[in-house]
């Protein structure tokens, strides 16, 4: 994602300061990562670069070792895991037999009380398409600010929505705090635009949302997505 300046950043900061550091010390080429990114922001396109750092060494310390990554992060800890789809083809989704289902919400605040409806109609249309035995998902794209957040979470509330995903700009924090005591009923998830570990830290100490989606190429690599799930059990 986003390669020029991901590879410029790795290409002439980060990978000369790296030569002859020892590659199985994951930990702390992670730390050296991220910490030299901080100079100009640790977060956005450097977070990508540290990511693409960090998964490589991951996958190294694999093919050293012969071992499948997930076996060096303590083995596997269920038989299964629950999935969901997710766009716009919902239909299809249940043919497949999926259990869950998330869509991309079509309409922000720009497009006033009209779209606010259109959001509403689609997410009946969906719950009747699937009916109530189906969880229903979310996806805002960081599109909204608290009130129409607010006002859709209201309107919403009767199809039981599982959770409203990534409604508000990433950094701002207060606005999380102002939805969260306002949809106190409503499942919030949030953390695909958060970088590091930090943001993290602070949306969990304040029960800012319910479930953390970092993305493990942007986030900071497998070894952040360690340290969160830390954060999260904690």
């Amino acid at each position: 994602s986003h390669a020029p300046p991901v590879t410029a950043i790795i290409k002439h900061h980060l990978g000369p300061k790296l030569i002859g550091e020892e590659c199985m010390a994951i930990e702390k080429i992670w730390d050296m990562t991220t910490r030299m990114t901080s100079l100009y922001g640790a977060s956005g396109v450097a977070s990508y670069a540290v990511s693409a750092i960090d998964l490589a060494m991951w996958d190294l310390k694999g093919k050293i070792l012969d071992r499948p990554v997930y076996e060096l992060l303590g083995g596997p800890i269920r038989d299964d895991i629950f999935t969901y789809a997710t766009g716009g083809d919902t239909d299809w989704h249940m043919e497949l037999g999926f259990k869950a289902t998330k869509l991309p919400c079509q309409y922000g605040p720009s497009d006033g009380l009209a779209g606010l409806n259109e959001n509403i109609r689609l997410v009946d249309k969906t719950r009747k398409m699937i009916g109530a035995d189906i969880d229903l998902m979310l996806d805002c794209w960081m599109a909204f600010d608290v009130e129409y957040a607010v006002r859709l979470g209201e309107a919403l509330r009767p199809y039981n929505v599982k959770w409203l995903e990534d409604m508000l700009t990433p950094e701002d924090f207060d606005a999380f705090e102002q939805v969260r005591k306002r949809l106190p009923w409503q499942t919030l998830a949030a953390g695909e635009h958060w970088y590091t570990t930090y943001p993290f830290q602070y949306a969990a100490s304040h029960r800012l949302v319910d479930i953390f989606q970092p993305d493990i190429q942007w986030v900071g690599g497998l070894t952040a997505i360690v340290k969160i799930c830390a954060i999260a059990e904690a």
